[in-house]
């Protein structure tokens, strides 16, 4: 079964209704109330879905939270320097490209 996102139900509720809304004005006749009646259904639609949403994401704890933060965002490591001639360094080297001085 295809879940289809909130959104598209506003959307599409939104722009039923709008046009259902502009041709019925237009007319003399009321031969698109059951498309505004389908368009107030979508967009009812789209917001109970909107709000299911809402909930499930407040119930989500805090352990997965905290861990997607951890992969969305790199540790950065200490910045490192040589003992020596305190040039910084940037990787793994293991002797200081300015001074030669073995780092480990």
């Amino acid at each position: 079964m295809v879940k289809i996102h909130w959104s598209v139900y506003l959307i599409l509720g939104g722009a039923v209704l709008y046009v259902s809304n502009r041709v019925n004005s237009q007319t003399s006749s009321r031969d698109f109330t059951l498309f505004i009646w389908l368009g107030y259904l979508l967009l009812t639609v789209g917001i109970a879905k909107l709000g299911v949403w809402f909930i499930k994401r407040k119930k989500e704890s805090p352990k997965e939270n905290k861990e997607l933060r951890n992969y969305a965002v790199p540790q950065q490591r200490a910045a490192r320097y040589c003992q020596k001639c305190r040039n910084p360094l940037q990787g793994y080297e293991n002797f200081c490209p300015n001074c030669g001085q073995r780092l480990k």
